[in-house]
């Protein structure tokens, strides 16, 4: 489902491309306990530009 909804709403298949990952960034909840480590990463960890 996803992928034919990104794909639908970013009309990627129209450029030619097509979508294999999807990744959320934000922000923490200042107000919510983690019980799970929370991993950051530079920009130019996480980013390629071609």
């Amino acid at each position: 489902m996803w992928p034919t909804s990104v794909a639908k709403a970013f009309k990627i298949r129209e450029s030619g491309h097509s979508t294999t990952v999807l990744l959320a960034l934000g922000y923490p909840d200042p107000e919510r306990v983690y019980t799970t480590p929370i991993s950051r990463f530079d920009a130019d960890q996480l980013f390629t530009f071609i």
